[in-house]
């Protein structure tokens, strides 16, 4: 966990399944975000343990399943602190959504394209906000969306890796410095 120390308020950005070694697109957040916030850029990835010969997206995601969410789980439960607000990034952001479960947990927490929650029903959570690509095919449908009382948002001509673009990343930041 990366994080910058100053008094601002704590934000945890959860990375996707992939982690941040390779993420260009990092830089975007912290442009946009370490102006108003204590970032902490969490790898799951490394928290999750996932093996590095493990490399194809399937491989992957069944490990983060069996063993990898629990594993990340088991680490950030015990840091978390008053006034946090969490960015998860599809995988990302199902542990967020996780960790805002754990014992009333009073998190602020932004799911990008974690299309992992359609197989969940949410009850007495904390979600702030969930934003889908619009054109993501494994998105919660129409029907989950509108079943639970959370602000969401579908991103026009967006797919999956929306959480990479500018204007989401924006849209975020707005969102979270109200």
């Amino acid at each position: 966990m990366e994080t910058a120390q100053n008094s601002k308020p704590p934000l945890w950005i959860l990375s996707d399944m992939w982690g941040w070694s390779n993420a260009l697109w990092k830089e975007l957040y912290l442009t946009e975000f370490a102006p108003y916030f204590e970032l902490s850029f969490i790898d799951v990835r490394t928290l999750a343990q996932i093996p590095k010969n493990l490399t194809d997206e399937q491989s992957m995601h069944e490990y983060y399943l069996e063993y990898g969410i629990d594993q990340c789980l088991e680490h950030l439960a015990h840091q978390l602190i008053p006034g946090l607000s969490v960015i998860g990034l599809s995988i990302g952001g199902y542990i967020a959504w996780r960790l805002s479960t754990l014992q009333q947990s009073r998190l602020r927490v932004v799911c990008i394209s974690t299309t992992r929650l359609r197989y969940e029903l949410p009850k007495d959570i904390q979600l702030h906000f969930l934003i889908f690509g619009v054109n993501d095919p494994f998105r919660p449908d129409d029907q989950w969306m509108t079943q639970y009382p959370y602000n969401y948002q579908l991103w026009n001509q967006g797919g999956h890796d929306i959480y990479k673009e500018r204007g989401v990343i924006r849209a975020v930041s707005a969102l979270l410095k109200k």
